[in-house]
């Protein structure tokens, strides 16, 4: 009756219960496991009935898998009394789970297996353990992108230097009465615009690059660097007197306007003040050390601007030979023109100085659409004619080229208003415009320029009288075909 009563009790138990004898050698040394009893769980988990497992050996049993035998035999028969007394966790591989496993000493080589399947909350606590690694490597990817970010919003994405958030933060920091003398430096990069307009953006770009090169090199290491605008910088120098102020800014003005970055010349304009007392105001200084680097802009300004407009004509020339050629022509004979209409010597002047920069804002076309051999298409017919414009905000930058801007301006415009790139007509064009209107067509008419058939002067001149009073300026027209190229008047 106890039997069944334990039999009983050992089937319908929640956990597995294996009862089993250890067989070990002549030395002692266990080298088997006899099951003597299993209840209903650890059968169904071995996928063998009850009757079958008992008695057997667990050698046989685990026949085609040794290494559940191996594992077997360590876990429950070469186990200390010490280590029979913890409860522990294993994964047993004949059931592919894992257990709390409890091991009873009986008789001699006898024991009591209890095992408590733990499976699922292992897989459960493994889940956790992997959501929170997943977790925790996201925030760390957050930290290191909110770092940065938080780097990135502190620098100018061109230059690498400072931007006004890490100037504005550095100031703040430095602005420390032990930190004194501070020395704030404003520097102003020259002809940025010009160099944009002239030779696109990239060639902007490298002026900016080279000059923040040159800052960094010759700036102390702990000096705070910042580019605040487009073409301004701000240096802060923290236990900086003036003299040192002074000596770092011979350095740099020793390479001022001595650089060529991409055919145009690197200049700049520098200012510097110094606080040397808590009752100083850092925005008097910010403001004294802007008006020093304005005078010393006004003073190179001009005198800069009219070199870097050589150096675009210059480039265009030298990538262009005809080009050069042309302006020369154009000048001669808008000079010519000009004389014979009776305009004085400072406008014949002008309008011979307009002759040599009027196509300046071809810098700007492509090599593809002013080299192209057959005739261009709608769309690069509208590149070019952009040139007027570019060529405007080229000359207009200097001073003494803003009279003659407005000619190259209009010099595509028509007497009819047909032209470009506004559209004006008749006496809303000015004199000059109209003469290099007129002759320049005549130069493109009987050189090899383009794509156009060169003409001779006899049909270039029968062209301008048919587009008198259309193209041109109709006594302008006939005053040029009569006084300047000496042949009658025909129309």
């Amino acid at each position: 009756m106890k039997d069944q009563l334990y039999k009983d009790i050992m089937d319908y138990a929640p956990m597995g219960l294996i009862y089993l004898k250890i067989i070990v050698d002549k030395q002692g040394n266990p080298e088997d496991l006899e099951i003597l009893a299993v209840n209903k769980v650890v059968a169904r988990m071995l996928g063998t009935p009850a009757a079958q497992i008992m008695g057997a050996r667990a050698m046989g049993l685990f026949a085609d898998d040794p290494e559940s035998f191996f594992q077997w035999l360590d876990s429950f028969a070469t186990r200390s009394d010490q280590e029979l007394q913890n409860e522990r966790m294993v994964l047993l591989k004949p059931f592919n789970r894992y257990f709390h496993v409890k091991i009873v000493r009986g008789e001699k080589n006898l024991r009591t297996i209890f095992l408590i399947d733990i499976s699922d909350e292992v897989t459960r606590i493994n889940y956790l353990e992997a959501e929170l690694n997943h977790y925790r490597k996201n925030a760390e990817t957050h930290v290191k992108k909110e770092e940065a970010l938080r780097v990135l919003s502190y620098r100018d994405s061109l230059t690498g230097l400072g931007n006004r958030r890490l100037y504005d933060k550095q100031l703040n920091k430095i602005d420390r009465e032990f930190n004194y003398p501070i020395t704030l430096i404003m520097a102003d990069v020259n002809g940025l615009k010009l160099a944009n307009d002239g030779f696109g953006h990239e060639a902007g770009d490298a002026l900016l690059l080279k000059f923040a090169a040159i800052l960094k090199a010759e700036c102390p290491a702990d000096a705070c660097i910042a580019r605040v605008g487009g073409d301004e910088f701000l240096i802060l120098l923290s236990k900086t007197n003036a003299k040192k102020a002074k000596a770092l800014i011979e350095r740099l003005n020793r390479l001022n306007s001595k650089l060529l970055v991409n055919q145009l010349k690197l200049s700049y304009a520098l200012g510097f003040s110094v606080k040397t007392h808590v009752t100083q105001n850092m925005e008097d200084v910010y403001r004294a050390a802007e008006e020093r680097m304005y005078r010393h802009k006004a003073e190179n300004n001009s005198k800069l601007r009219s070199q870097s407009i050589d150096l675009i004509l210059e480039s265009l020339f030298k990538k262009y030979q005809s080009e050069k050629f042309h302006a020369k022509r154009v000048s001669i004979l808008g000079k010519s023109l000009a004389i014979e209409l009776g305009f004085t010597n400072e406008t014949i002047i002008q309008i011979g100085l307009a002759g040599l920069v009027h196509d300046i804002g071809k810098i700007g076309i492509s090599d593809e659409i002013l080299t192209k051999a057959e005739r261009i298409d709608v769309f690069e017919r509208m590149e070019i004619e952009k040139h007027p414009e570019l060529g405007h905000r080229i000359l207009a930058s200097a001073s003494e080229y803003i009279d003659i801007a407005d000619f190259v301006m209009s010099h595509h415009e028509r007497w009819d208003g047909k032209g470009y790139p506004i559209g004006l007509k008749n006496t809303e064009i000015s004199p000059e415009a109209r003469i290099l209107a007129l002759v320049e067509a005549y130069d493109d008419m009987t050189n090899e320029r383009s794509y156009e058939q060169q003409l001779t002067k006899f049909a270039a001149i029968a062209e301008i009288q048919a587009g008198a009073g259309k193209q041109f300026d109709p006594d302008y027209a006939k005053v040029f075909v009569e006084q300047v190229l000496k042949s009658p008047w025909e129309y």
